[in-house]
């Protein structure tokens, strides 16, 4: 009897290993909305780091999420190092502006996994203040146990409902403005 549940334990555990080598060693998440506002309107609530706690779905999950912002905290340079009991901790810094049509960001995740992610905002008008936005983000699983997680907790599907919860809460925010 015991032989028979180390070789089912064995067999488990061989399954995990060969289901996580299948996994992807670099995966994209991308989401797209489209807003009844400007480019200009978009774009400023992405590139101000401040005004994601108006929609950011981690920190809706956890307000009292601990910031330590960058001076200025906006634009290229800006960063933000967060530090949360339910979304970890990690910095984020805005790598690359274009005004007006894309922001390019440097995720590093410190706990209660290391890693590093970068993300992608581009705006295109699609209509006179009208707004086509997309969310990208680009990773890698850089071993076997990055890739296990990305399998065991569904990474992907986690990161498109957040980035789905983001996209619909900035888009009542900037809606609910008036171009300056």
């Amino acid at each position: 009897m015991k032989k028979k549940i180390a070789i089912i334990g064995f067999c488990f555990v061989l399954a995990l290993i060969i289901i996580s080598m299948m996994q992807p060693s670099e995966y994209s998440v991308k989401e797209t909305i489209t807003l009844n506002q400007t480019n200009a309107v978009v774009i400023t609530h992405i590139q101000d780091l401040k005004a994601w706690r108006q929609w950011s779905p981690w920190f809706e999950r956890d307000p009292e999420m601990e910031l330590e912002y960058s001076d200025p905290s906006v634009g290229r340079g800006a960063s933000v190092i967060w530090k949360s009991k339910s979304e970890g901790d990690g910095k984020q810094t805005i790598t690359d502006v274009v005004e007006n049509e894309f922001v390019k960001m440097k995720l590093e995740f410190y706990k209660p996994f290391t890693g590093e992610a970068y993300a992608f905002f581009r705006v295109k008008s699609v209509e006179e203040s009208k707004t086509e936005l997309t969310w990208l983000m680009e990773s890698s699983n850089k071993g076997l146990v990055d890739k296990f997680f990305y399998f065991a907790f569904g990474v992907k599907s986690m990161i498109q409902k957040d980035f789905n919860k983001g996209l619909n809460n900035l888009k009542k925010v900037v809606e609910a403005k008036k171009e300056a």
